[in-house]
């Protein structure tokens, strides 16, 4: 299994603007990966946001003024995520997605290393 792996700190003023990327990004998957079409959906997928804190062992810890988002997909082979990712730049959303990448950390071909 391959993963792509986004992780973006993204400061609190511009959060919002981020998540309606990240919300495109999510309603483009949606339309594409659905059963009985061509292109191969990933096996796992999810999106999490949460306020980064300054102690992340202390749930009362003060917030930092940024938010974590984070984009996981599993998918089953590398040209499964190669696919993807041409899929995404042909994407109505995609200049704003990769304008993104400017609060964002990149793993496109990771491996699962553990699962439950």
């Amino acid at each position: 299994m391959y993963a792509i792996n986004l992780c973006y700190k993204v400061p609190n003023e511009k959060a919002d603007e981020i998540a309606a990327v990240i919300d495109e990004h999510a309603a483009f998957m949606q339309k594409v990966y659905v059963d009985g079409d061509d292109a191969v959906a990933p096996t796992t997928t999810f999106f999490a946001k949460a306020a980064e804190v300054t102690d992340p062992l202390d749930p009362d810890a003060e917030e930092t003024g940024f938010t974590i988002f984070t984009i996981n997909e599993i998918w089953a082979s590398p040209d499964d995520v190669i696919s993807h990712i041409h899929r995404v730049m042909d994407a109505p959303h995609a200049e704003r997605f990769f304008n993104a990448f400017e609060y964002c950390t990149a793993a496109p071909m990771g491996t699962i290393t553990f699962q439950i």
